[in-house]
């Protein structure tokens, strides 16, 4: 909070990334932010990986909350209640509470609109590359089964995984006490590996308490004004590092090897476009008919001009979380992959300029502030539906717009791409696009 006396402040609970699997609440600290905007920042941890969104059948032992499997967001709940009863005892206003949530966490936040269970807990959501997903728990039931099941066998209980998988989707009370009993460092690093992969790591079970089972089909939102926040290259990092390009990282031929890179330019432009859709574009053109509330669109196009940033960051763009330092100014989260990128004035006025837009959301002031461009509401087929934010080297440049192809025209692009193989295209979309969050 803001070192001053200030009261009635807004108040911003940011709920971590990392695919539901990994992360933690100093994602961001928020410390930059309420230095120069009087709000508060509450930044909460949450149960992850099996621990978190685990729906076997033999851990269907409590209350139908509990049954859900939707463990994380349980925690989320209390953490919401926690706030709202206490936040006051901080300066802050328990009638203006703002969710917010980046990537997994912004898909959580995405579900606390649907989830009958979150009524009344916020006044405001953000989804910060977040997007609508949801999974089928019999088949994440399997998932789960065969992700355990080595641990099973190394214990010795059963001989083999398949005997292992067929017995942890049993309810016998041996399951029910093998789960129970098994210590948690032993299932946390289980399902890591995802990386954008619903069929690795499923989570948000349309369970019909904790989420309605028609999932994002709903009429019924908990309708609260809601930012969405999308970067225009947010597949870059998820490209780079898939383990597809390993060698050619490691060898250094990435950059060198122009098929390589065709490969990779093939993989960001196209993954890029249509993970920013997904992020922001999907969702709010799925809720229009029933959503009762203001959406506000915003994309940040900052990384992509190598004369404005580093080199380093070029390669990457507006990549997934290119927003985390405008947020948070001291952030070293990424310091390795975008250089000084940052450091220049132009930057310094985008953070301040994103961070002032934000502030206007949360405090419910949007169109009555200092900024020349107004944000307008998204609205479906208008022109000017979305801000987008970039810098040059001395300022920030913002303007209203809107996204000017959707998914048919991405998919209508890579089919008429010639700059690759057929062979080689069929490759990379089956193997590195095919099975992610943005890609159904």
């Amino acid at each position: 909070r803001p070192d001053n006396e200030t009261t009635d402040l807004p108040v911003l609970v940011f709920i971590h990334g990392g695919n539901n699997q990994t992360g933690h609440a100093q994602e961001i600290s928020g410390a930059s932010f309420v230095k120069n905007h009087d709000a508060i920042v509450v930044s909460i941890n949450y149960r992850l990986g099996p621990l978190g969104f685990n729906p076997l059948p033999a851990l269907k032992t409590g209350t139908d909350e509990e049954n859900s499997g939707n463990i994380a967001l349980l925690d989320i709940e209390k953490s919401l209640e926690w706030v709202k009863q206490n936040i006051e005892n901080f300066g802050g206003n328990s009638e203006n509470i703002t969710v917010a949530g980046f990537s997994a966490g912004g898909r959580d936040v995405m579900a606390m609109l649907i989830s009958p269970m979150f009524k009344g807990k916020f006044d405001k959501a953000i989804s910060l590359s977040g997007g609508m997903t949801i999974a089928d728990e019999k088949k994440s039931q399997k998932v789960f089964a065969e992700a355990i099941a080595p641990l099973v066998v190394e214990d010795k209980i059963k001989n083999n995984l398949e005997e292992a998988t067929e017995w942890l989707l049993t309810t016998d009370q041996e399951v029910v006490d093998y789960l129970y009993e098994l210590d948690a460092e032993r299932l946390s690093g289980l399902m890591t590996n995802a990386s954008l992969r619903m069929s690795v790591f499923p989570h948000l079970y349309n369970d019909g308490i904790v989420i309605p089972k028609e999932g994002f089909d709903t009429e019924n939102y908990n309708n609260v004004p809601l930012m969405m926040l999308s970067g225009e290259q947010e597949f870059s990092l998820f490209a780079r590092f898939d383990p597809y390009f390993e060698e050619s990282l490691k060898d250094g031929s990435l950059e060198t090897d122009e098929d390589m890179m065709k490969r990779y330019d093939f993989l960001n432009n196209y993954g890029g476009k249509l993970y920013s859709l997904f992020n922001l574009e999907d969702s709010a053109q799925k809720m229009k008919e029933n959503y009762q509330a203001p959406i506000y669109g915003m994309e940040i196009l900052f990384g992509e001009d190598e004369n404005v940033v580093s080199e380093e960051m070029s390669i990457f763009g507006s990549f997934h979380g290119v927003f985390v330092p405008l947020l948070d100014t001291n952030n070293k989260n990424y310091d390795g992959l975008v250089g000084d990128a940052y450091e220049s004035k132009g930057a310094a006025d985008l953070a301040m300029v994103f961070q002032d837009y934000l502030y206007q959301f949360i405090n419910d002031d949007i169109g009555n502030n200092s900024q020349s461009v107004e944000w307008q509401e998204w609205q479906a087929d208008s022109k000017e539906n979305i801000l987008f934010l970039d810098a040059d080297k001395e300022k920030a440049i913002v303007k209203m717009g809107n996204k000017e192809y959707n998914y048919t025209d991405v998919l209508e692009e890579m089919e008429a791409d010639t700059s690759l193989s057929s062979e080689t295209k069929e490759d990379l979309v089956k193997n590195l696009l095919n099975g992610r969050w943005f890609s159904y």
